[in-house]
C-alpha cells in the first residue's frame, strides 16, 4: 500500500526512524559500535560506515592471521583467503553464516590434494590420479568395481582425540551415504581409517562443499596401531565411483576449516579480531556500564571464549567475558583482580553447534544481567563492581592468553547505556 503522494510505507518508516536496523541503548542513542556480517552493515565513531575497512578505521579494530585460510564461498566452492584477511563463510546455496573465527589447527596429512599422485602413500589399490575435480583441484579416483579400493599412509606420533576428514566427490552427483556400522556394509559409500581402525560409518558427519562434493569426517581417541590413516571403499560397499579431492587429519573432536598441504604438514594461524585503545577499547565505550550483544553459531561442542573486554594492567585478571562451556552452557563472567564480581550460567543443553543464537550481557555497578535467545539467564546479580577495560577480543581474548573459539560471528555490538527494559527483545536473533 502506498503512503501520501505515492511514497511507499517502508520509505516513510525509514524516514521517521533512520537507522532502524541499529540497536538503541537505554537512553535511546544508537549503538556505540555495531557489526553485522550477515547484512553487511557497520556503525562506529558516531556514523554509518560503508564497509568493514572503514569500520576498522573508525573503531580502531584490527584483524590479523599469520597464514592463508579457506572458506566455503558464495558460489558453493572452496576459496582461499589471503593472510590477514577476514573469511566470511557461506552455507552451500549462498546464505552467509558469518565471520569465521578459529584457533590454530594443523593438517598432519602432508599432501592433502595428492599433487604428487600416489607418491608418498604407503598403500593404494584401484586408485587413479585425476585433475578434473570440481573447482579445478587434483585428487584420486577410487574404483571398487573389481576389488576394494583405498588410499592409506603412515602418520606417526599422534595421540588423543583426533579427526580425519575427506572431501568426497561423487560422479553420480548424489550425496555419499553411511547406513551401516560395519565397514564393508552395502549401505556405505566409503569408510575412513584413523590409526589403523575403520571408524563406524554411522557416526560420520557429512557437510556439502559443492554441487557434487561433500566433506565426510569422523573422530576417535582409540589407540589402534597409531600409524595408518586414509579412505577405503570395499568391494561390498556401494558400487559408486568417487573421487577424493582432499584429506585432513587434525587434533580434536571436530573439523576446522580445510588446510591444503603440498608435501608437508601445515598449521593455520589463529584469527585475531581485536580493538585496543589507550584508555578505552573503542570510541564510544563508557567505563563502568554498558551492554554487549553477540550473535552467531558454534562449530563444535567444546569450550568457547566468544568475546572479552579486559585491560593490560591486570594481566588478564580483570575482564568481562561471554562464552560457552562444553558446547552447551552459556556464561557471563565479570572479574576484578581475579575475584568474580558476577558469574551467571545458563542451563545445560541450551546451545547446539551449527545453530545460531544470541547472547546479551548488561552491566553497571551492583547490577548484572545475562540473556540468551529472548530469555533471562538466572537472577539479576545485585552486587559487584565493573573493571576498567581498554581492549576487546572476539573469538580469542585480546590478551592472547591462549583461549578462544571456533565459531561464526554474525553480529556484534556495544550499547553505552544498558537498555534494562529491552534486553528480552535485544537477545532475540536479529532484535533491535
Amino acid at each position: 500500500m502506498g503512503g501520501p503522494l505515492g511514497v511507499g510505507v517502508d520509505l516513510l518508516q525509514r524516514r521517521r526512524r533512520p537507522l532502524a536496523w541499529l540497536p538503541r541503548d537505554g537512553a535511546g542513542a544508537p549503538a556505540a559500535m555495531w557489526r553485522d556480517h550477515i547484512d553487511g552493515r557497520f556503525y562506529a565513531g558516531g556514523s554509518v560506515q560503508p564497509d568493514l575497512a572503514a569500520f576498522n578505521v573508525a573503531s580502531g579494530r584490527t584483524f590479523t592471521r599469520s597464514t592463508t585460510k579457506t572458506r566455503l564461498g558464495p558460489t558453493g566452492l572452496l576459496e582461499s583467503v589471503a593472510i590477514n584477511a577476514e573469511a566470511l563463510d557461506f552455507a552451500y546455496g549462498g546464505s552467509p553464516l558469518g565471520l569465521s573465527l578459529e584457533m590454530p589447527r594443523t593438517n598432519y596429512w602432508p599432501d592433502s590434494e595428492f599433487s604428487g599422485g600416489t607418491s608418498g602413500l604407503s598403500a593404494v589399490a584401484n586408485v587413479t590420479p585425476v585433475s578434473d575435480m570440481e573447482g579445478g583441484r587434483t585428487g584420486l579416483a577410487l574404483n571398487n568395481s573389481v576389488s576394494h579400493a583405498f588410499i592409506r599412509r603412515v602418520i606417526a606420533g599422534t595421540s588423543g582425540m583426533c579427526t580425519i576428514s575427506a572431501f568426497i566427490e561423487t560422479e553420480d552427483g548424489a550425496p555419499p551415504v553411511f547406513g551401516s556400522s560395519g565397514a564393508t556394509g552395502a549401505a556405505n559409500t566409503c569408510t575412513l581409517m584413523l590409526r589403523g581402525v575403520i571408524l563406524d560409518p554411522t557416526t560420520y558427519r557429512v557437510e556439502r562443499y559443492g554441487a557434487r562434493t561433500w566433506r565426510v569426517s569422523g573422530s576417535s581417541d582409540t589407540a589402534g596401531d597409531n600409524t595408518y590413516f586414509g579412505a577405503y571403499q570395499y568391494q561390498t560397499n556401494q558400487q559408486r565411483r568417487i573421487r577424493v579431492t582432499g584429506l585432513q587429519f587434525e587434533a580434536g573432536a571436530f573439523v576446522s576449516s580445510y588446510i591444503p598441504t603440498g608435501g608437508t604438514s601445515l598449521t593455520r594461524g589463529s584469527d585475531l579480531d581485536r580493538s585496543i585503545g589507550a584508555t578505552e577499547p573503542f570510541p564510544g565505550y563508557v567505563q563502568g556500564q554498558g551492554a554487549m550483544i553477540w550473535e552467531g553459531d558454534l562449530v563444535s561442542d567444546q569450550n568457547h571464549l566468544l568475546c572479552r573486554l579486559d585491560n593490560t594492567a591486570s594481566g588478564g585478571l580483570d575482564g568481562i567475558s561471554m562464552g560457552i562451556i562444553a558446547g552447551n552452557v552459556a556464561y557471563l563472567i565479570v572479574a576484578m583482580g581475579g575475584v568474580t564480581q558476577a558469574g551467571i550460567y545458563s542451563a545445560a543443553g541450551a546451545i547446539a553447534p551449527g545453530t545460531r543464537f544470541r547472547m546479551v550481557a548488561a552491566w553497571q555497578t551492583d547490577r548484572f544481567e545475562f540473556w540468551l535467545n529472548g530469555a533471562k539467564v538466572g537472577a539479576t546479580d545485585t552486587s559487584g563492581v565493573v573493571p576498567t577495560v581498554q581492549r576487546l577480543g572476539l573469538g580469542r581474548d585480546a590478551g592472547n592468553l591462549g583461549v578462544g573459539s571456533f565459531c561464526h560471528l554474525a553480529r556484534f555490538g556495544y550499547l553505552a547505556a544498558p537498555p534494562w527494559d529491552r534486553l528480552a527483545a535485544l537477545s532475540q536473533i536479529g532484535g533491535v
